[in-house]
């Protein structure tokens, strides 16, 4: 039985009929048309790491530079991912949370994903300060899938805040388009 893979944008089919377990083979440039069309479209974010921003209730965490980018915009500038297709996408972030005050209560931050200023409930990931320690740190992370249209803007923001001062550092946003 052969299958189609790619790796590395690279075309290979999969045989896996041989006694010696599975075979790769590039495919040559006569059968692209029988190979599968993956369209690559992905981007990333991502902030600093050794500067602290408060975290704002509601407005977009801060990223300092992108990562490389196909078929979709990651901004630095306005914090965010502009989608540039419709589709199935996978929305990953990682953000570390820093408890900035002491004695306040259990310090509960909630962030979400935002897709045009809209909270996406799927995304929600949240830390509290369980032992009211002055600068705890929690990384919080997430992934989802979730279907977003052409100029659709991806945005990381805190959604809660109930009590407390907080910075963070080290977020990063990855959004990849999924095969259809």
């Amino acid at each position: 039985m052969n299958a189609y893979i790619v790796m590395d944008r690279q075309a290979y089919t999969m045989n896996n009929s041989c006694k010696g377990g599975i075979s790769l083979a590039k495919l040559s440039s006569c059968c692209k048309s029988t190979c599968p069309s993956i369209p690559f479209v992905y981007g990333a974010l991502y902030g600093s790491t050794d500067t602290f921003p408060a975290a704002i209730l509601n407005t977009p965490v801060n990223f300092v530079s992108s990562g490389p980018s196909i078929g979709l915009v990651a901004d630095p500038g306005s914090n965010a991912i502009i989608i540039e297709s419709f589709g199935v996408y996978e929305v990953n972030y990682s953000i570390t949370n820093q408890n900035t005050t002491v004695g306040t209560g259990t310090g509960v931050i909630r962030y979400s994903i935002y897709v045009n200023g809209a909270e996406l409930l799927a995304s929600r990931c949240r830390t509290a300060n369980r032992n009211q320690d002055f600068f705890q740190e929690d990384t919080l992370a997430k992934t989802i899938l979730t279907t977003l249209n052409a100029s659709d803007v991806v945005t990381l923001r805190p959604s809660l805040i109930e009590s407390g001062s907080h910075a963070y550092f080290n977020p990063t946003l990855v959004v990849t388009k999924l095969p259809s």
